[in-house]
């Protein structure tokens, strides 16, 4: 009867063992897919972010382009180094907005590298 008793015990010990292991198991697959959702939401927020000044920086070159033509072609412009001077400018923007795009292109690919920030639950990337 003794024998018996110490067997179910060691049973019991045993099946509440590996239903502990079960939950600590699925507590860990439930934080790890919180994380993964939170990491997907803060990338994808900050892609959209990215996404909004692309599509300001494509109306920015379209007036730009516009507007050289018609600083530099119109009927103001007496001088050939009035037109050299607003080609100049109109370079310089050109430059910076690809310098910025450039700075975009590695936010996104250091996005893939970096770990989720700690307040990404409650913060927007345009308030970082």
């Amino acid at each position: 009867m003794k024998s018996e008793s110490k067997l179910s015990m060691l049973m019991w010990g045993l099946t509440c063992l590996l239903l502990g292991a079960i939950l600590a198991t699925n507590l860990w697959q439930i934080r790890q897919t919180i994380w993964n959702n939170e990491l997907v939401a803060y990338r994808q927020a900050r892609v959209q972010t990215i996404r909004e000044l692309t599509e300001m920086q494509d109306e920015l070159i379209f007036d730009l382009l516009e507007n050289y033509e018609d600083s530099a072609y119109g009927s103001s412009v007496d001088r050939i180094a009035e037109q050299q001077l607003i080609a100049a400018e109109a370079q310089i923007a050109g430059l910076q907005t690809i310098a910025l795009q450039n700075r975009q292109i590695t936010e996104l690919l250091m996005l893939s590298y970096e770990p989720l920030p700690a307040d990404s639950v409650t913060a927007t990337p345009g308030e970082e």
